[in-house]
């Protein structure tokens, strides 16, 4: 079965499949906003509003269809959670149990333009977390000479002067000095 823009529909299978399931994942509800091909689906998170691309017919199991204001709906859900999610005092109480903007906020923090935002890959993003993260754990726990070692580590000689400079800002907002 196709499905169409509006439908809800629920996630019963993931993109690792069988065992390797995000179980947490499975059951959730979304509306589909974008259809590609005959089996290709974009889907947005009924409670968060996220958006999810290339699911397929096996993947989704239809549940009903939503009304024609479930996109504002959802925009204004997704809109109170991005400001939420990138302020920093958010950020540094929630650090690092946080979100993909809350991520994307410390890295435009200290100048860094990820990858992800040309490709949407959340496996590049993921990488560039776990190399820049140690950086940002020194940050908040105001360990600038920590964070100096970990951003000396982490960029290549060409272009660590530039980072180590935005850090030494970002050091100094957190710290509040």
């Amino acid at each position: 079965m196709g499905y169409s823009v509006r439908d809800i529909v629920r996630k019963i299978d993931t993109y690792w499949y069988g065992d390797l399931n995000e179980v947490e994942e499975l059951g959730k509800l979304y509306v589909i906003s974008e259809v590609s091909g005959d089996d290709d689906y974009e889907i947005r998170d009924l409670i968060t509003g996220g958006h999810s691309a290339w699911w397929h017919n096996d993947q989704l199991e239809y549940v009903g269809r939503a009304d024609k204001k479930i996109f504002k709906k959802l925009d204004a859900i997704q809109d109170k959670a991005h400001k939420r999610n990138i302020s920093l005092k958010y950020i540094e109480r929630n650090y690092p149990n946080i979100s993909t903007d809350s991520w994307l906020e410390l890295f435009k923090q200290i100048g860094y333009n990820s990858s992800f935002y040309k490709n949407g890959e959340y496996f590049i993003l993921f990488a560039e977390i776990q190399t820049l993260k140690p950086i940002f754990d020194a940050i908040f726990e105001y360990d600038l000479e920590k964070a100096i070692e970990e951003t000396n580590k982490a960029f290549k000689k060409g272009y660590r002067e530039q980072y180590l400079n935005n850090i030494k800002q970002f050091f100094s907002k957190i710290k509040g000095e």
